[in-house]
């Protein structure tokens, strides 16, 4: 497996960006938080009724772990 570094610029703007997401939630009434909790769960049901029928498409380990990185890394 090979680690390869994003610019630090990317990494900054992932980190930017998922800080601001936190303190927008964190800004949320407790009855928009569960609202936003409860639509999230919908969202894992339905994909995992779509993935049960094979509707879903495998996505690579790349994309899956590169997404989600705040640190910058991409696995390969």
């Amino acid at each position: 497996m090979t680690v390869r570094r994003n610019s630090s610029r990317t990494a900054a703007a992932w980190r930017a960006h998922n800080l601001s997401q936190l303190e927008y939630f964190a800004s949320l009434s407790l009855a928009a938080k569960m609202r936003a909790v409860e639509g999230m769960a919908d969202v894992v049901r339905r994909l995992t009724e779509m993935r049960e029928r094979g509707e879903l498409k495998p996505v690579s380990r790349r994309i899956a772990c590169h997404g989600g990185r705040a640190d910058g890394e991409v696995l390969d």
